[in-house]
C-alpha cells in the first residue's frame, strides 16, 4: 500500500468516526447539544482535526442526514418499481422498504426521528435538503397516484369528505407511530406482550385498508405471500441482511 493509499483510508476512517459520534450525539442528545467541541472529546480528536473535515456542525448534521437519505433513498427506489395489478398490493412495495430501512439501519431512522428536518433546512446544504424533498415527493406522488388509480378500478371508494391525502395520513399515522414506539423501546409494548412488533404494524396497515373496504380485502387475498414476493424479487439484495424473523 502506498502512502497516498494510506492517508486516504486513515482520512476516511477519521470521517466515517466523526460521523458515528454525530449521530450518537444527535439521537442521545438532540441537535441543541451537538458541538464541534462535544464532537472532538468524544472521539479523541482535536478541533483541528474535526475542522479538516466540516466547518460547522450544520455541515457534519447534513453529511449524517445525507447518509440516512442516501440509503432509505435507495430502498425506496426499489421499492417504487414494484408494480402489481392491484394498487393495494402495488404500494406494499414502499412499506416493505422502510421496514428494511428501520430494521438494517436503526440509527439512520432514529437520526430522522430526532432531527427537525424543516427548522434546519435552509441551513443544511442544498444536495441534503432537495435530496430529501424529492424523496418525499416521489414516494408521495407514487401513493397518491395508487390511490386514485385504486378509486379509478372500483377497488376503493372514498367515504363522503375524504380523500387520497387523508389516507396517506391515515397510513402514516398508524405505521409511523408504531415505529417510533419500537425504536424507543416503549414500555407499552412488553406491557401488551408485544413480541413481534413489526408484525403488529403490518396487521394494522392491513386492518386500516380493510375498514375502508380497499380491496382485495386480507380476508380475500394473502398478504404475507405478497410480502413474501416483494422480498425475494425486489430485495433479494437486502434479504440476507435481514433477521430471520423479518419473513412474514
Amino acid at each position: 500500500m502506498g502512502i497516498k493509499d494510506r492517508k486516504r483510508r486513515e482520512w476516511e476512517a477519521r470521517h466515517e468516526a466523526i460521523l458515528d459520534a454525530a449521530r450518537s450525539i444527535l439521537i442521545a442528545e438532540g441537535y441543541q447539544n451537538l458541538t464541534m467541541d462535544r464532537l472532538g472529546d468524544a472521539i479523541e480528536y482535536s478541533r483541528g482535526t474535526i475542522y479538516q473535515h466540516f466547518k460547522n456542525k450544520q455541515e457534519v448534521t447534513g453529511a449524517v442526514l445525507l447518509q440516512a437519505e442516501s440509503r432509505l433513498g435507495r430502498l425506496m427506489e426499489k421499492g417504487l418499481s414494484y408494480q402489481h395489478e392491484h394498487p393495494r398490493i402495488q404500494i406494499l412495495g414502499t412499506a416493505v422498504a422502510y421496514e428494511i430501512f428501520f430494521t438494517l439501519y436503526p440509527d439512520d431512522f432514529g437520526v430522522l426521528e430526532v432531527i427537525n428536518f424543516r427548522q434546519l433546512k435552509e441551513s443544511l446544504p442544498a444536495d441534503v435538503s432537495q435530496g430529501m424533498d424529492q424523496l418525499s415527493h416521489n414516494v408521495l406522488t407514487q401513493l397518491q397516484n395508487s390511490i386514485n388509480a385504486a378509486a379509478d378500478k372500483g377497488e376503493l371508494t372514498f367515504p363522503d369528505g375524504y380523500n387520497a391525502k387523508m389516507l396517506i395520513l391515515g397510513l402514516f399515522t398508524v405505521a409511523g407511530s408504531l415505529f417510533s414506539m419500537i425504536h424507543q423501546k416503549d414500555p407499552l409494548l412488553d406491557y401488551l406482550k408485544i413480541d413481534q412488533p413489526i408484525n403488529m404494524v403490518r396487521l394494522n396497515r392491513q386492518l386500516f385498508l380493510d375498514g375502508l373496504g380497499w380491496q382485495p380485502l386480507s380476508t380475500r387475498q394473502d398478504y404475507r405471500q405478497a410480502y413474501r414476493e416483494i422480498l425475494t424479487t425486489v430485495f433479494k439484495e437486502e434479504l440476507d441482511k435481514l433477521p430471520a424473523s423479518f419473513m412474514p
